[in-house]
């Protein structure tokens, strides 16, 4: 049974090999020239075929610039929506919580955000919302409404 089966797998390599009738190849220079052709003369070959690397463009997203909010002149009656005219003493002031009492007491019921170097905000204007802006020393360098 041992012999049957080695003879059916190698079989097909067989029949390749003998189909071929061609005397096997030889490695020096004369063979490649060719049966017609002089033995100093080789067949002609194409430089091979080198892909050109591909690389993508980087991607660079627009800059977002938000539009400004300009807020109304401190003559103008809707700057005094936030009572901000009561909260120009506190320029230069350090945030604390005592200040941050001071002021919220100083402007009433309206609603005061405290606005730190980089914070994210909204840009919707509300007239009655007090804006403090903060410098990185955490003194209170203006007051806005909005």
């Amino acid at each position: 049974m041992r012999p049957l089966l080695l003879i059916l797998t190698l079989a097909p390599a067989l029949c390749a090999l003998s189909a071929c009738g061609a005397p096997p190849a030889q490695s020096d220079s004369a063979s490649a020239s060719g049966p017609d052709m002089p033995p100093d003369h080789q067949s002609p070959s194409l430089p091979p075929i080198i892909p050109a690397p591909i690389t993508p463009a980087p991607i660079t997203p627009a800059p977002i610039t938000p539009a400004p909010i300009a807020p109304p002149a401190s003559d103008d009656p809707a700057a005094h929506d936030c009572n901000k005219p009561l909260s120009t003493a506190f320029i230069g002031l350090p945030e604390s919580p005592r200040n941050r009492a001071a002021l919220d007491a100083a402007v009433g019921h309206h609603p005061v955000r405290w606005v730190h170097p980089g914070d994210a905000i909204t840009m919707d204007y509300q007239p009655g919302r007090l804006n403090v802006i903060l410098d990185e020393t955490g003194r209170i360098v203006a007051t806005r409404c909005g």
